[in-house]
């Protein structure tokens, strides 16, 4: 499939007027169209004779055998080291597939709903669990699109439609929540920029609760992301942990626990989040336990 450029570039807006700066409105090989925006399908009236036809994205995925390789040398992993502090570090790597790198960064394999390995996100850390700013973070060499790879939502593999979606930015959260909150589904978008079309797609069906950093770029980015999950007319809820702050629910969880203290339980359900709650009372537990904020909310 065309990336979001592509389409930007070959069709600047979608017949129904509206523009295809985000990429809703594709036209396919065959001459067929649809947009995401106004779910209209095939606008035979108004093709162009002279439209740009994109050559479908034909996606390569990568053997379980390069992935075991990098399940090694967590001594030398940065980013293991400091997941100690949960107690569970090894059984954390263990379900994610986390890698190592051959020069102790962390390798995140991308997997998708049908356990395909899509590609290898690898990220530097700092001994204190925070991201080297300085450092390497992206595809790991040869697996780009331009190669033939394709990301997904980093945890995708582990969809339930009997869970509630946690969807957050970086794959560290993703470790961190499922930790303390198995009962949930944490998949990470890979960046406050980082949901596409094409991974908003697979969240159709379940019910999805957007946990994007507090700051500037996050706040911006869940804006985006409820938009998106709105054109696919999946149900989901918006909120914040941290106000005006990239601080995360990893932060969070590794803060309290060098305080060796409990997380408060003083903020009561917010009323904008009783419709999600009542289908899933696993919802209310999480706002307690963590102090969510409730920015917006779609049923759409």
């Amino acid at each position: 499939m065309p990336n979001l450029k592509q389409r930007f570039k070959a069709h600047p807006e979608c017949p129904c007027g509206k523009s295809n700066r985000d990429g809703k409105y594709v036209v396919f090989n065959d001459g067929n169209s649809y947009c995401h925006s106004c779910d209209r399908k095939d606008f035979a009236d108004q093709k162009d004779s002279e439209s740009i036809i994109i050559q479908p994205f034909i996606q390569k995925f990568i053997d379980p055998k390069i992935l075991k390789v990098s399940l090694s040398h967590y001594k030398n992993n940065t980013f293991y080291q400091w997941l100690k502090f949960t107690g569970a570090a090894a059984e954390l790597a263990a379900y994610f597939s986390m890698g190592t790198s051959r020069d102790g960064c962390t390798v995140f394999w991308l997997i998708n709903k049908d356990n395909q390995i899509c590609q290898p996100k690898k990220v530097e850390y700092k001994p204190d669990g925070h991201r080297n700013k300085a450092g390497f973070i992206g595809v790991v060499s040869g697996y780009s699109r331009d190669s033939g790879y394709a990301p997904c939502l980093f945890g995708e593999q582990y969809l339930d439609v009997n869970k509630t979606v946690m969807l957050v930015e970086s794959e560290k959260t993703v470790l961190i929540g499922h930790c303390f909150h198995p009962e949930y589904t944490w998949v990470a978008t890979g960046g406050a920029n980082g949901f596409t079309v094409e991974k908003a797609s697979v969240l159709k069906g379940y019910k999805v609760v957007v946990l994007l950093d507090g700051d500037e770029a996050g706040q911006k980015g869940a804006a985006r992301t409820i938009e998106r999950l709105k054109s696919f007319n999946i149900k989901c809820v918006n909120v914040t942990l941290f106000p005006d702050s990239d601080k995360d629910i990893a932060d969070y969880y590794y803060d309290l626990d060098s305080l060796k203290v409990d997380a408060p339980n003083i903020i009561e359900l917010h009323p904008a989040l009783q419709s999600l709650q009542a289908k899933n009372p696993l919802v209310k537990d999480l706002v307690e336990r963590l102090g969510l904020e409730v920015i917006d909310i779609s049923k759409h």
